[in-house]
């Protein structure tokens, strides 16, 4: 598990992205990719390979709410 800081900084990161705050590189140069933890390291993935709605390769608007829950879920056990 990473420590509170790492954990921290990922769940605070990830919020930003998801609410456009912060582009995506911004989101690459500040969230702890490197960690050993496998909550970040999911978080990350999750992100990193979140679909897109609709058109030829994306996913129904359900679907994609199931997907972005998956990341509110993950995001909110960083912060514990």
């Amino acid at each position: 598990m990473g420590t509170n800081h790492e954990r921290h900084l990922a769940a605070s990161v990830a919020r930003k992205i998801m609410s456009g705050q912060i582009q995506y590189r911004a989101f690459l140069d500040e969230f702890p990719i490197d960690s050993q933890d496998p909550d970040i390291q999911n978080l990350y993935s999750l992100i990193e390979h979140q679909p897109k709605v609709r058109g030829i390769f994306g996913i129904s608007r359900s679907k994609h709410s199931e997907y972005v829950a998956k990341i509110s879920d993950t995001i909110a056990r960083l912060e514990q």
